[in-house]
């Protein structure tokens, strides 16, 4: 789950659908007092709010929510825990303040981790103060804090590792087709700007099949590793390249000109750099702001396709003329 909205959405209301389930039963078997009543009332309001909240306006809060969202649900959190009567319930509630480290170890970034962490100490402590005395508080507060800290370390490498591994194509290195589509927007928001533009490039190995039944598909996996090495130090720094399947690469370019598709002059190196004598067929087209990235993919695919085409042609008339060169003069001498 990449999507920080879905984490939002969840994190949102399993929060509220615990503190509401905790404060019901404290103090059991007494009904809950006003007060008690008034938190399980704002919980429910909040669960509610959480599922109906859409993934896009989740794309849009999480960021800030990053920031500010667990400085609330920790004094909310904080405040619940001093309001119960019971230490055990204002323990369980405590337990809460992992959901927000968890929450920043998958999708913020380190800095997140360590603002939550700085405040899950004192929230917890001030939460069980009232309930345990200062000295067990401060105990159970810093025994809390370590051991969300040494979670946090190893959520946050397992997360990163398996980012890399679903972004990644382990063959080439390059970007996989789903770390394409994550780091396009990023892409564009760097290099677009007045002056500048972003473009799609497309690039194929021409008779990669025939490659693979020829020398086996062993020195075919060679091939394409050095395909992308060749290809990333020809492509301009800053550029994206990534492997969308087969021997099919997409790479984004920055370009000088807004609207403007990769100079030929690219194209015919990324062309040649192919490995032990293969050559490349290339494609190019514009990325215009505001459209998606799969038309601009699509039109570069079109180009580089006609590109194969144009060349093939190229190639079987140069056949033909050779052959006809070389075919024995059959006009008889009377």
């Amino acid at each position: 789950m990449t999507d920080p909205s879905w984490g939002l959405r969840v994190l949102g209301f399993a929060t509220a659908v615990l503190i509401v389930v905790l404060v019901g039963l404290d103090g059991l078997p007494q009904p809950p007092d006003a007060s008690h009543a008034e938190v399980m009332g704002i919980s429910l309001v909040s669960a509610v709010g959480f599922v109906l909240l859409r993934p896009s306006s989740g794309r849009r809060l999480a960021p800030f929510l990053l920031s500010l969202g667990p400085v609330a649900g920790c004094a909310y959190v904080t405040a619940v825990m001093r309001l119960v009567d019971s230490p055990v319930t204002a323990a369980s509630l405590s337990l809460l303040q992992v959901l927000f480290v968890i929450f920043c170890a998958l999708y913020g970034r380190r800095w997140h981790s360590v603002l939550v962490l700085g405040i899950v100490g004192p929230a917890t402590f001030l939460g069980l103060q009232v309930h345990v005395g200062a000295a067990s508080a401060a105990t159970l507060s810093l025994t809390a804090v370590a051991v969300m800290a040494v979670s946090s370390l190893i959520l946050t490498a397992v997360s990163e590792q398996v980012r890399l591994a679903s972004t990644t194509d382990a063959l080439t290195g390059a970007a996989s087709r789903r770390g394409l589509q994550e780091r396009a927007p990023g892409f564009a928001l760097r290099h677009r700007g007045r002056h500048r533009g972003a473009a799609v490039v497309v690039l194929d190995l021409d008779g990669f099949k025939t490659y693979n039944d020829v020398h086996g598909h062993a020195a075919g996996d060679a091939l394409l590793v050095e395909a992308v090495r060749a290809w990333s130090r020809v492509l301009p720094a800053g550029s994206l390249l990534a492997r969308s399947g087969g021997d099919e690469f997409v790479a984004l370019v920055a370009v000088s000109q807004v609207g403007a598709a990769a100079g030929a002059d690219l194209l015919d190196e990324l062309r040649r750099a192919a490995p032990d004598g293969v050559r490349a067929s290339a494609g190019s087209a514009p990325w215009p702001v505001g459209t998606a990235l799969e038309g601009a993919v699509h039109e570069a695919d079109r180009a580089m396709y006609l590109d194969k085409g144009e060349r093939r042609r190229s190639t079987d008339e140069a056949r033909a003329t050779t052959t006809a060169e070389d075919a024995p003069d059959r006009t008889e001498v009377p």
